[in-house]
């Protein structure tokens, strides 16, 4: 989990944005780096699922984790602004990693757009099933000799690590 949390505003204040924090040697820098890659990876991470819980029928489930997913996100918003803050000390602890987080990020965008088309498709399909009236049942048709399995996805889900660059 990152070291900075959502914060909670009361009923009509829009949340403060969390102090950034003081990269003091390459220890904090290394630590900001890896909470905002671990922040990346839950909210791709919880995109996922949710499809994958929509696709199911359990939209309940499927809810909950929606909610969860604007922490993360708004988490990830709060990281940025901290490297935007403290880029020049992050750079100088540990050289060439707001250009490794800023190729990362372009990538996590990238994915990221992927899994919001696809989880925008589950959401519809989902409202589709829910408001179809149920059909009577049919007998099943006759079983076929070989049956393909399920398709694979086509891409990771992962981010790549930039590091190796």
């Amino acid at each position: 989990m990152s070291q900075f949390p959502l914060q909670h505003a009361p009923h009509g204040r829009a949340p403060e944005a969390p102090a950034p924090p003081a990269i003091r040697n390459r220890d904090d820098a290394i630590r900001l780096c890896a909470g905002i890659e671990t922040t990346m990876e839950a909210v791709l991470q919880m995109i996922e699922a949710e499809t994958t819980l929509l696709r199911k029928g359990q939209r309940i489930a499927a809810a909950e984790l929606e909610a969860r997913q604007g922490h993360y996100a708004r988490r990830y918003i709060d990281e940025l602004a901290s490297v935007g803050a403290v880029g020049a000390d992050l750079d100088y602890f540990l050289p060439g990693s707001v250009d490794r987080l800023r190729r990362l990020h372009e990538q996590f965008c990238a994915v990221l757009r992927i899994d919001m088309a696809a989880l925008a498709t589950a959401r519809e399909a989902a409202k589709t099933r829910l408001a179809a009236p149920a059909a009577p049942q049919a007998a099943p048709p006759p079983a076929r000799a070989v049956s393909a399995p399920p398709a694979a996805p086509i891409r990771d889900p992962r981010l790549a690590r930039v590091a190796a660059e």
